[in-house]
């Protein structure tokens, strides 16, 4: 397992599943394609651990965007909305469920105000995530193409790329 990918506070069991994954499916045939699997494994956690992120922000931010849907729609209580979603209460929660559902809004309605108010963070996260991706997706094509440089993870025969006729 590949310690430097983990922070401090994150789990090294979930990581070392993933990992055992990701050699399960790729099937390494030597070292060299150990350390292969390890950076496939490191970008996979990466990946996971952005998308955490970014759900964390959206929860961290439901009460602004909670505060801003009754602000914007008038609702009864608004000023009580943002201090009572970011308090938790499963009671002071459902009545807020309830007076958006009066309105019209489901719980979806909070989930999108907060984007809209965390708007520059979740774009952000979102293409920090999109760039670990392409570059996971990146590296195992390198891997898979012998003809450019790379080599099977198996130890496979090498594949020849078809040249398309005149």
């Amino acid at each position: 397992m590949r310690e430097a990918a983990l922070l401090p506070g994150e789990d090294a069991e979930a990581y070392a599943a993933i990992e055992a994954a990701v050699r399960d499916c790729l099937a390494p045939a030597d070292g060299l394609a150990e350390m292969w699997v390890a950076d496939i494994a490191a970008l996979t956690w990466e990946i996971a651990r952005a998308q955490r992120m970014r759900s964390e922000l959206i929860k961290a931010g439901e009460g602004e965007g909670a505060g801003e849907i009754f602000r914007l729609f008038r609702l009864k209580d608004a000023p009580y909305a943002a201090a009572a979603w970011a308090g938790n209460e499963p009671g002071d929660r459902a009545l807020i469920l309830e007076y958006a559902a009066e309105a019209g809004l489901g719980r979806d309605a909070f989930i999108t105000q907060t984007v809209i108010e965390f708007y520059p963070q979740v774009e952000a996260l979102d293409r920090h995530i999109e760039s670990l991706r392409a570059r996971r997706l990146k590296f195992l094509g390198w891997v898979e193409q012998p003809t450019r440089g790379g080599a099977r993870l198996d130890g496979g025969p090498k594949r020849r790329r078809i040249q398309p006729t005149a």
